[in-house]
């Protein structure tokens, strides 16, 4: 990991910039830092009302344009991303703002190049001369294989919005013309099953009420990370959220290990948050 530190040109990256100077305008302006004090509940509309948050607002906007397909989930169309939920990406604006300026991206990510030249030297050193040509080799396609892999998802996320979006549009106009209808009912139905629904989607009440109810129960459950050969049934899946006995959220205990993941190298101290809701972070 150290080796690919702060490589810079790598397309998950952008939208971290771009956060981190929306939160900076917000830090530096003490109408928005009022806007943002009053809680996040309806912020966009108050935002909107308030002739001072333009600047801020036009900025939001290009961001929106931009990086609106990117957001949690952002792979599945059925899902809330930052273009179609604003709220979300103004929570993260919310708690970025109250960052100190070491925690620019930039900054921090100058430190992580300075590091990775440094595990390179070091690494590069324990190799047999006659062979570093290899390693060298290597490590430039190591890292161009990270910036065509982070290029690769940008071009299939977006493709997914634009999915996402027409979607939505179909379902909204389905809606307005077909009372009870709700606009992501076309979501539980099937493309085979789509052309009598665009028709009649009143028909087909139950059928989206069952899956809709069977997405609400898988939604509790965790799929298998790996299996072999068949996918194992539902009812073997582990739930999504520990519980206790009574059924409630199992607590972690002081000193219990949580382990997962790691999103990047190094090692951080502080206080650790488990977020649950990404708009409420």
């Amino acid at each position: 990991m150290a080796l690919l530190g702060g490589l810079g040109e790598v397309d998950s990256a952008a939208p971290s910039d771009a956060l981190w100077t929306l939160g900076r305008l917000v830090r530096g302006s003490p109408e928005l830092t009022v806007h943002f004090d009053n809680g996040l509940a309806e912020l966009e509309g108050r935002l909107r009302d308030d002739p001072a948050a333009a600047a801020f607002l036009d900025a939001f906007e290009d961001f929106l344009d931009r990086y609106g397909a990117r957001g949690p989930n952002e792979w599945e169309m059925g899902c809330e991303v930052w273009g179609t939920n604003p709220a979300l990406p103004l929570a993260l604006i919310d708690r970025i703002r109250g960052a100190a300026d070491d925690h620019a991206p930039g900054t921090r990510g100058a430190r992580w190049a300075a590091d990775r030249e440094q595990a390179v030297a070091i690494a590069r050193r324990r190799v047999r001369p006659h062979e570093r040509w290899l390693f060298d080799r290597g490590l430039r396609c190591t890292v161009l294989r990270t910036r065509g892999r982070e290029r690769c998802k940008t071009i299939l996320v977006e493709a997914i919005h634009e999915g996402r979006l027409r979607l939505r549009e179909l379902g909204r106009r389905l809606a307005d013309r077909h009372p009870g209808v709700a606009p992501d009912d076309l979501l539980y139905v099937t493309l085979d099953e789509f052309a009598l629904y665009r028709s009649a989607p009143d028909a087909f009440a139950v059928t989206v009420a069952e899956r809709r109810a069977i997405r609400e129960q898988l939604l509790e459950l965790e799929p298998p990370f790996c299996f072999e050969g068949e996918l194992p049934p539902v009812d073997q899946w582990h739930g999504a959220t520990p519980r206790d006995e009574s059924g409630g959220s199992k607590r972690v205990t002081a000193g219990q290990v949580l382990t997962g993941t790691g999103g990047s190298p190094g090692l951080v101290r502080g206080r650790a948050r488990a977020v649950l809701d990404p708009s409420d972070p």
